[in-house]
């Protein structure tokens, strides 16, 4: 059993060698007031997620979330998991941030007050539910769908979901501002580390980040910024239909539709990507993507709303060295491709397609541009970043997310992880976001969608669809 922790200011809980540093004036923006008071600042491509998140909760929407999906099989006491998690807020206090505005060109930063009790960063719920009876998926749909509040308030809620047989469902669950799916997997170590009573190795720096990805000086830096705006206006016009016809009197409510598929299945469908795909970077990608756009365009097609093009956006990490740097922060690029429908007719044409969009990202330095352009719209004022969100934001067929765990996380404490799994809304509105990840054997699917987008019905259809593409029309499959 783990000891109750003690609270701790945040004067005491960060390191000794980090409060000296806090302590000097540091150029990065860094702040330190009495009593542990600290202001750091978002990176780009945080600051256009905090942009976005404020831009759907404006809209009436739950804003932009991330919730990384756990299964577990074995012992886990909930009073046991309930210490732990006050225990990981004691460890990182950039858990316990909120979003401060200055007051002149009102730019965003992460606040952190010294006093704020940090043991009670993460926000539990628990549910015993039986999947015989009870649907499994309810709490995570309704958690999905709260706003979190990224001003005041609890910004993590872990919901733990404890079914017969020593089963659990863990679905953690915070806003994409604070930090990607790969910040919750390491916060998820953290928490093992402190349920197996040894001290989390992740950085507990609040304001670690990762070095910039580029070094580009004047004018270079300036010359890349008009660039992605040229290509932001250029994905603007290419506005993407509704993929059926807005549902009747829908809520604004976020929903999330999950399928997991095992051994033999993921398997068949990685022979047939290859046997699809030509040798290259991002092969599953590609093939996932063509999938996507040819399930979406037969889709669109069966409801009389086809389009000439079809514009699909998918996340991928930046380069970097080295291991992650802090809990907090988000380090992806955004590269668009844009299917037309003539292209779809062929697999490996719409693969051809793909990869030269792909090879045009990186090797025109696309993937350059956008980040400058958010670095220089990361020094506007916010209302008008938010606006130009609101308003020109290129509006997508569907989003496209994946992510690899790898397995430098089995348990947690005593319970092993039977698979990891993610899901969240898409980074534009209204719209819906498809997302793959991986663990071990197991291969995940899932779509996170507005209920007044996207029916529940249609989603289900889609993803029928998704699986026909994915491991061909002539094979029964069985999701997990």
């Amino acid at each position: 059993m783990l000891p109750a922790p003690a609270i701790e200011p945040i004067d005491h809980a960060i390191p000794k060698g980090l409060r000296t540093q806090m302590l000097k004036k540091d150029p990065d923006f860094r702040k330190v007031g009495p009593a542990g008071v600290m202001d750091y600042p978002l990176n780009p491509v945080d600051h256009v997620l905090l942009v976005t998140h404020e831009s759907l909760r404006h809209r009436g929407y739950c804003g932009l979330s991330v919730m990384l999906i756990v299964d577990l099989e074995g012992p886990l006491p909930q009073a046991e998991l309930q210490r732990a998690l006050h225990r990981l807020g004691t460890c990182y206090p950039a858990l316990s941030a909120h979003i401060r505005y200055s007051s002149i060109l009102h730019r965003p930063s992460w606040h952190l007050v010294g006093r704020e009790p940090l043991e009670e960063a993460v926000e539990y719920e628990h549910h015993q539910l039986d999947p015989e009876r009870d649907d499994i998926l309810a709490p995570l749909n309704r958690v999905i769908d709260d706003p979190v509040n990224v001003h005041e308030g609890r910004q993590l809620r872990l919901v733990h979901i404890e079914m017969p047989g020593e089963r659990h469902r863990l679905a953690l669950r915070w806003a994409h501002p604070l930090m990607d799916i790969e910040g919750g997997h390491a916060l998820l170590g953290a928490l093992h580390d402190i349920l197996c009573g040894r001290e989390p190795s992740l950085n507990p720096d609040p304001a670690a980040a990762f070095p910039e990805p580029f070094a580009a000086g004047f004018p270079a830096a300036q010359l890349r910024a008009w660039q992605g705006r040229f290509l932001y206006a250029s994905y603007d016009r290419l506005r993407q239909p509704r993929i059926v016809q807005r549902p009747e009197a829908a809520p604004q409510h976020c929903r999330v539709a999950l399928r997991a598929y095992v051994g033999e299945q993921r398997a068949r469908f990685e022979a047939l990507a290859k046997e699809r795909t030509a040798p290259g970077p991002l092969r599953y990608s590609r093939a996932i993507l063509v999938a996507l756009a040819r399930a979406y365009h037969q889709m669109a097609t069966n409801q009389g709303r086809p389009r000439s093009h079809y514009l699909f956006p998918q996340s991928l990490p930046l380069a970097r060295k080295g291991p992650r740097p802090g809990v907090c922060g988000n380090h992806v690029s955004i590269p668009w491709i844009v299917f037309a429908a003539s292209d779809l007719e062929d697999r490996a044409k719409a693969d051809a397609v793909a990869g030269r969009q792909f090879r045009d990202f990186f090797e025109k330095r696309r993937d350059q541009a956008m980040w400058y352009m958010y670095r220089a719209a990361a020094r506007w004022p916010f209302g008008v970043t938010r606006w130009l969100t609101t308003h020109r934001l290129p509006r997508a067929a569907a989003g496209f997310t994946g992510y690899q765990f790898d397995q430098s996380v089995t348990h947690l404490g005593s319970a092993r992880i039977v698979n990891l799994s993610g899901a969240g809304p898409m980074n534009c509105h209204p719209g819906w976001m498809f997302g793959r990840t991986t663990f071990g054997d197991r291969m995940n699917l899932s779509v996170t969608y507005f209920e007044d987008y996207f029916d529940t019905p249609n989603v289900e259809r889609f993803l029928d669809l998704m699986e026909q593409e994915l491991f061909g029309p002539d094979v029964s499959i069985a999701p997990v």
